[in-house]
């Protein structure tokens, strides 16, 4: 019932479409991986965006993973997002349409959005965008899901990110008690359950590293420059607010806000304000990653 309710909720608000310029309507691919073919949505750059790096450059691409706490399957969600940053930063958006619960179980999703990164990798050439630039991201379950791809990625010396971005996202899976100092809180122990106990539902897998990110002694060296976003009455925050304090003690770089007052979802819902500045940090965020990752190429210090 859940993943059914999900297209009428979920559909971005108007008022959310920050984009300065006007962005197409995205193209449909059907992209392979060890799971069968899933669907994504290719965002581009308008002819007159400013690609980031330098001018006449191939854009960037960067890879979104939609949220939904593995049973909401709609990347459609993400739309004033996409557009941003394709419109902003000058880059391809990928949006993976992943499978959900109760269809698959952990750790399909986890493969699929890999495999996709993968293939976005390896069919720059052909489809327009440099493939040495790539980033990853997300919100909620996504966010989690863009930290996997650079654990896959770092533990098969496959594709390297230059940058991830991870809002509000959840880092264990082991856990269905977290409450918030917040009354009635957005992520509220029953959904917890369901997430958990419909997706991973093997519970003595709920402690690996891809299951739960926040238990991977190797995640400082898997990740790229990251960017993580936290709500200060998220229940959710406090084990990304952890997350990005180990990463800045095992010396990774690692951005970190805090939103104050805010809970989970601010990307995607009023306070239209904080949407604007969340929107906006992650596409500065992805602009300084792909212009690093330029004059990197280029030799350029």
């Amino acid at each position: 019932m859940l993943q059914r309710a999900s297209p009428f909720f979920w559909w971005p608000r108007s008022d959310l479409f920050f984009a300065s310029r006007p962005v197409a309507k995205p193209a449909e691919m059907r992209v392979p991986t060890r799971h069968g073919a899933v669907r994504v949505l290719i965002y581009r750059p308008p002819a007159d965006a400013v690609i980031a790096g330098y001018a006449g450059d191939v854009p960037p691409v960067h890879v979104q993973i939609h949220g939904g706490g593995f049973y909401g399957r709609l990347p459609e969600q993400d739309a004033h997002i996409a557009t941003y940053i394709a419109s902003d930063v000058g880059a391809v958006v990928v949006s993976i349409d992943y499978d959900v619960t109760p269809q698959v179980r952990f750790p399909v999703a986890e493969e699929e959005c890999y495999d996709v990164a993968c293939w976005v990798a390896a069919n720059g050439p052909a489809n327009g965008w440099d493939a040495r630039r790539i980033s990853v991201g997300g919100e909620s379950a996504g966010g989690k899901l863009a930290i996997n791809v650079c654990q896959l990625a770092h533990a098969n010396g496959t594709v390297r990110p230059c940058a991830l971005f991870a809002a509000f996202a959840v880092a264990d899976m082991t856990r269905a008690d977290r409450r918030s100092h917040k009354r009635n809180a957005k992520i509220a122990p029953w959904l917890q359950r369901v997430t958990r106990e419909t997706y991973v539902v093997d519970a003595s897998r709920r402690r690996e590293a891809i299951a739960s990110p926040l238990y991977d002694d190797d995640l400082a060296a898997a990740l790229p420059a990251t960017l993580i976003m936290t709500g200060e009455d998220d229940t959710l925050a406090p084990e990304m607010d952890l997350l990005a304090t180990r990463l800045q003690a095992a010396g990774a770089s690692v951005a970190h806000r805090v939103f104050a007052a805010t809970d989970h979802g601010f990307t995607h819902e009023p306070p239209i304000e904080t949407a604007r500045e969340a929107i906006v940090m992650i596409g500065d965020f992805l602009r300084t990653a792909f212009t690093r990752a330029a004059d990197e190429s280029k030799g350029v210090r």
